[in-house]
């Protein structure tokens, strides 16, 4: 357990082996948080393709994109290497992506911005703020209010699992926000006494996410 609590990797993980130890999930995620600082100024992105042709081709086509309001357009594009870009160029298209609620999207390019070796690239942006976010901060609150469930541990859940991506479905067939499969929600959702209720809402989800969560813990 200790062991888990220690590492920052996989934050479902450190915060459940956290709570198990008796240890609060701000002061894990304050400890974690300071050693992923340290470890995006000290970690070497690979192969960098800066300065190629082919690398500003591709930056110049996402940055009209994004001028021109084709969002889709340039993050296809950009998804199909990220090392490609400029920093500039990626806080950009992060911020946009963050604008219009794709939170997965913005975690992937916060995760790619963090390889990046200069800190001084991104001098006084938030970027931890971005590779973990507090988002459907509303709807947390209000699921959470009725369930002793540690907060933190709930948002390390949705993280690892889905990105926050409310209708992602795994290849085992596991729905929403917390991955939940069918069988295992309609067993929580009837202790419930829940008598409607769609995986791919994000209410539904975390509420019978968290109740699972909270049974688990038992």
């Amino acid at each position: 357990l200790e062991r888990a609590a220690s590492q920052n990797q996989n934050l479902f993980a450190g915060l459940l082996a956290a709570a198990m130890l008796g240890e609060s999930g701000e002061e894990y995620l304050a400890n974690a948080w300071e050693s992923a600082s340290l470890e995006e100024v000290s970690t070497t992105p690979p192969g960098s393709q800066a300065g190629s042709d082919a690398s500003g081709e591709t930056a110049r086509l996402v940055e009209s994109y994004l001028r021109f309001g084709l969002v889709e357009e340039a993050l296809t594009l950009a998804r199909e290497d990220l090392s490609r870009l400029p920093e500039t160029l990626l806080i950009e298209l992060m911020e946009t992506l963050e604008n219009r609620g794709q939170v997965s999207e913005t975690i992937r390019i916060a995760a790619r911005l963090a390889l990046v070796p200069d800190p001084a690239a991104r001098s006084g942006f938030p970027l931890l703020e971005r590779r973990y976010p507090t988002a459907y901060s509303a709807v947390f609150e209000e699921v959470l209010s009725g369930e002793a469930v540690d907060p933190w541990l709930l948002y390390a859940l949705v993280r690892e699992e889905s990105y926050f991506n409310p209708t992602v479905v795994s290849r085992a067939d596991a729905v929403g926000l917390t991955q939940l499969l069918d069988e295992t929600a309609a067993d929580v959702a009837g202790r419930m006494r829940l008598e409607q209720w769609d995986l791919s809402v994000p209410l539904d989800n975390l509420r019978i996410g968290a109740r699972y969560l909270a049974m688990l813990n038992e």
